[in-house]
């Protein structure tokens, strides 16, 4: 794939992920936590962590805030993780917090908006890219947008990475997505609903796809890369995902794990894809590397906590089926 192997993890909206584990969490009445985990958090940083955790070379960047924003930082540089993040002078990093019920096998989050920023820590963090990004590279920018930071200036900080050389990567939603995906980036890792929103926004109305689902993902994944995407990619939680390259449609079944968490499973699945890619890996053996790492993340009770023996013994397991594009736009299969 050419380049130097280095990562870097943008996170705009970084945050403390805090986690309450309780036995049977009961709505309305006084509940009493049998555990707390803290870390760093915030997609980005969650896919640095997992990157690192792989064994690949990365360096997390972003937007901090107050305590909690020193927090995040020193947290992360703790767990091995470089860090050069941007601090916004006013106001403090989110908090995040998931209450996981073990009786009833759910995770409940809630989500502060986060520190507001201005166009001039946009132009701040410019600066910051500026001095990291080598020229073949990946550049991941994943999750929220803060307040104060408009979809302008996100395109302008997706645009000047771009022009650095370096090979930018997007998992964000809504409105973000959509003119990220106007930028051209070089992967982009919707879910199923997202991707199809983001092809009705581009077309004006409801495309008239195939009625079977694997075959309406294919064309939607061809439509996406015809659009100027490289490598699109649809996950599908537990089923796995879909992903295009050149010709190529990939398609990858994730493996039946036990699940204690499943918060931070699509973090390490893109985190797992970008080391793969990183390191000089093909895309089939990429993607199976990014299922397996989410897949392992669900059987932990933190986000991130992998392994690098246990996600490659994994993925070893994990089989990649592979067929034209075209096949797959004119052919449904099951």
């Amino acid at each position: 794939m050419g380049g130097s192997g280095r990562v870097v993890c943008v996170t705009l909206n970084a945050a403390i992920d805090r986690t309450y584990y309780h036995e049977d969490l009961r709505i309305g009445h006084i509940n009493r936590v049998q555990k707390v985990v803290s870390q760093a958090g915030g997609k980005g940083n969650n896919v640095a962590r997992a990157i690192h955790r792989l064994g690949g070379c990365v360096t997390a960047t972003g937007f901090v805030a107050g305590q909690n924003g020193q927090f995040i930082e020193v947290g992360l540089q703790k767990e091995g993780i470089a860090t050069a993040f941007c601090t916004v002078p006013a106001g403090e990093s989110r908090v995040c917090l998931t209450l996981v019920d073990a009786a009833n096998h759910t995770a409940t989050e809630f989500m502060e908006p986060g520190v507001a920023i201005t166009m001039r820590d946009v132009e701040q963090l410019c600066q910051q890219l500026k001095g990291m990004v080598e020229p073949g590279s990946f550049v991941i920018f994943s999750g929220s947008l803060p307040p104060g930071c408009t979809i302008s200036a996100f395109a302008h900080l997706i645009e000047v990475t771009q022009r650095l050389g370096a090979r930018v990567v997007v998992d964000t939603s809504g409105d973000a997505l959509i003119h990220a995906a106007r930028c051209r980036p070089y992967a982009m890792k919707p879910n199923e609903h997202e991707v199809e929103a983001l092809l009705a926004n581009a077309s004006g109305a409801e495309s008239e796809l195939p009625a079977d689902r694997e075959t309406k993902l294919r064309d939607m994944l061809v439509q996406l890369q015809q659009s100027g995407v490289a490598l699109p990619i649809v996950t599908l939680g537990s089923n796995g995902c879909i992903a295009c390259d050149h010709d190529t449609i990939y398609r990858v079944h994730a493996p039946e794990v036990s699940v204690k968490n499943a918060v931070g499973s699509g973090d390490c699945f893109l985190g797992g894809v970008v080391y793969g890619l990183a390191t000089g890996q093909s895309i089939s053996s990429a993607l199976a590397i990014g299922t397996a790492a989410g897949a392992v993340n669900a059987t932990k009770e933190s986000a991130g906590m992998i392994q690098h023996e246990e996600v490659m013994h994994l993925a070893g397991q994990i089989q990649v089926t592979a067929e034209p594009w075209v096949q797959a736009h004119t052919s449904p299969r099951s």
